[in-house]
């Protein structure tokens, strides 16, 4: 976590996860962090600074994040990937859809 007015990194987290990407982190419709790793869709909780593993992913991220509503969108080498926000939804679907 890096304080912009202080320029100061207040917190430096491990996340867990096989290679993050460094341009996945983005905030979400409900106030969390949402970001990908090559296998796994993640967020964080900034109240707590609690990490959640929301999904491994069925093919490897390679590039870009986007949100839009409860979307989260990332390529897969020439593929577009998208993937809904579990909110509240039972955990036997699958978030994951290709384009």
């Amino acid at each position: 976590m890096f304080d912009s007015e202080k320029r100061e990194i207040k917190k430096v987290f491990n996340l867990g996860f096989k290679n993050p990407l460094e341009t996945s982190l983005q905030i979400g419709p409900d106030g969390r962090l949402y970001g990908l790793a090559k296998e796994e869709v993640f967020a964080i909780d900034p109240r707590n600074d609690q990490v959640f593993l929301l999904a491994k992913s069925p093919v490897s991220i390679d590039s870009g994040m986007a949100i839009v509503g409860k979307k989260i969108y990332f390529g897969s080498g020439a593929n577009l990937w998208e993937f809904e926000i579990p909110f509240g939804r039972p955990t036997n679907t699958n978030p994951f859809i290709p384009f």
